[in-house]
């Protein structure tokens, strides 16, 4: 009898580590987190492997409307002179590069990409996928396509064609997640890229830049745990001989856009495609902070880092390192305001040419918000927001042409108090002025 019992046991364990994955439940909610992906290898040339990974991530409220936005590039270029790879290199986003990516003085009107990448995710805030979809632009003769609207070509001259394309991927994201929100909340974007896995041209076998990238779109609340969440891959090949000449680039989709052409099941024990696993892999990070899920217990299984329960590997086999870290990185970066204090300088010119200097500790988004904060401005609500005629206890007067002038950081800025977002740093004036 023990016998036929154990071996009914054995049965059971076996039945249940056969049995198929499940999928893990779709939550509901008010809001809608998106992500999207546009991909080009064009840029590719002799001497250099490019790939320009344009990337979206947004949430939309229950009106279909963009409540909040992140726009990144991966702009990644190996260079192939003469059939060599560099399988370390370290690649960073336009936005991680910022100062560094040296626009500022190439720009018409001075800003550098970041700095137009967040006057468009601004434009956008508050608009349908129709009104993207219906946002004008114009090709220019190098290629570049930029605004028509003079508003959002005030403070984004770069090209926005990708921009729109990834933002209308992720808008229209049929694999997004809802979430619901009592308090406040912020979205982050990250990428990861590798090249670990090129290899170099040979006199019998052409070279491959295998430049891999991880994305993530993550929603946090004030304590920074999170709420909702996606993840994607891409894995666009560019082969190469020894002279460095590009022989082929291919790319077919990112892996969520694959799904089952992905074709993880027909090559693998796996019951999910890679989409399914990483859907419930997300899930699995609601909830957590991105501490607790760098805390996640893991093993090696082979080259793959997997979830070391059982139960938790049953729904997702597939390794697991770099949606951990990606999904931490992007949660950070969108913490909720109380974890986001930003320090900023604000300078009043007053019309008798005094000066009275202001040191400002604030959670706020906008300079509009750091400045009521302290009580400092006030003035009449218009089409472009708030018309500041009084700061600091004086007002202007209009009749006699007077105006307040408002600097960034020493130039002039081409956004109002509530389009001005502000960073860690930054020095802001108000000038008493006469004459228009």
């Amino acid at each position: 009898m023990k016998k036929y019992l154990a071996l009914f046991l054995c049965l059971c364990m076996m039945a249940a580590l056969c049995a198929p994955m499940a999928l893990a439940e779709e939550p509901a909610g008010a809001y809608k987190l998106g992500l999207g992906v546009s991909l080009s290898t064009e840029s590719s040339k002799a001497g250099n492997a490019q790939v320009d990974a344009t990337t979206a991530a947004v949430v939309l409220d229950a009106e279909g409307r963009i409540v909040a936005v992140k726009i990144d590039v991966a702009q990644n270029k190996m260079d192939v002179t003469d059939g060599e790879v560099d399988t370390e290199k370290t690649f960073l986003t336009k936005s991680e590069r910022g100062e560094d990516y040296a626009m500022r003085d190439r720009s018409p009107i001075g800003k550098e990409w970041f700095e137009q990448a967040e006057a468009f995710e601004l434009f956008v805030t508050g608009k349908t996928v129709e009104e993207i979809e219906a946002l004008e632009t114009v090709a220019l003769e190098n290629g570049h396509v930029v605004a028509v609207d003079e508003e959002l070509l005030a403070g984004c001259t770069i090209s926005i064609g990708e921009f729109k394309e990834a933002l209308l991927k992720a808008c229209n994201d049929e694999q997004g997640m809802r979430f619901d929100a009592e308090g406040e909340f912020k979205l982050g974007l990250a990428i990861n890229t590798t090249a670990a896995e090129s290899k170099a041209a040979t006199e019998d076998e052409d070279g491959v830049v295998k430049m891999y990238s991880e994305y993530a779109a993550v929603v946090v609340d004030e304590n920074g745990v999170i709420l909702a969440a996606l993840t994607d891959a891409t894995q666009p090949n560019i082969t190469f001989d020894e002279e460095g000449e590009i022989i082929e680039a291919t790319f077919k989709g990112t892996k969520r856009e694959l799904k089952e052409d992905y074709n993880m099941v027909a090559f693998s024990e796996a019951t999910l495609e890679w989409y399914e696993q990483a859907w419930n892999f997300v899930n699995f990070a609601v909830g957590k902070t991105a501490e607790e899920l760098r805390a996640t217990e893991t093993v090696e299984n082979g080259s793959h880092t997997v979830f070391a329960d059982e139960e938790l590997h049953a729904s997702c086999s597939i390794s697991i390192a770099g949606m951990i870290e990606v999904i931490a990185k992007a949660a950070p970066a969108g913490e909720a305001d109380g974890d986001l204090m930003v320090t900023i300088t604000f300078l009043v010119v007053h019309g008798d040419g005094s000066q009275k200097e202001f040191v400002i500790n604030t959670e706020g988004f906008t300079l509009r918000e750091a400045l009521e904060q302290e009580n400092l401005i006030e003035g009449t609500e218009g089409q472009w927001g708030l018309y500041v005629l009084t700061v600091d206890g004086e007002t202007v007067d209009e009749a006699q042409q007077q105006w307040w002038c408002l600097t960034k950081n020493g130039e002039m800025s081409m956004t109002g108090v509530d389009d001005t977002i502000i960073s860690d740093g930054d020095h802001y004036e108000f000038t008493f002025t006469i004459g228009w």
